[in-house]
């Protein structure tokens, strides 16, 4: 039997130092910092590393939790037809790029029809389940924004 990989990264966050986001253009550095003695971490914007981004870090841990609804193969396209990329994430330890996700949708903003991901570990786009065009809209607004 043939079974479908249903994560999303062979990495864990603990192995991550630094977060890029890009939306709508623009791009937003964070550090990660482990919790002492406890999983997770929180997100410390590039320009003020001394105070958590709350908001980035809950929408990020909501995302890096994600679970594939469907896993479609390699260059197989949605029904819908090709995702636009809404918002990328990428991942870094030490300046080197460990992982990176796309996050994306098939319609625009105002009439998505799907919400889609692929990563580094995946063959192509995987579906996402509904409540997930939510998250997509959040990051493109809160990362997209001047």
């Amino acid at each position: 039997t043939n079974m479908t990989q249903r994560k999303l990264h062979g990495f864990i966050m603990a192995d991550v130092d630094k977060v890029v986001m890009t939306a709508k253009g623009k791009k937003k550095e964070f550090q990660f910092r482990r919790f002492d003695g406890r999983p997770g971490g929180e997100l410390l914007p590039a320009a003020a590393p001394d105070k958590p981004d709350q908001t980035a870090g809950n929408w990020h841990e909501r995302v890096f939790a994600l679970f594939p609804a469907e896993v479609l193969g390699q260059n197989e396209k949605p029904a819908a037809g090709d995702p636009t990329v809404v918002v990328r994430i990428e991942y870094f330890y030490r300046n080197k790029q460990v992982g990176w996700l796309d996050l994306g949708r098939t319609g625009d903003a105002s009439a998505a029809t799907g919400a889609f991901a692929r990563s580094e570990f995946s063959a192509g786009w995987m579906t996402l389940s509904p409540d997930a065009q939510n998250l997509v809209s959040e990051g493109e607004t809160m990362f997209g924004a001047p």
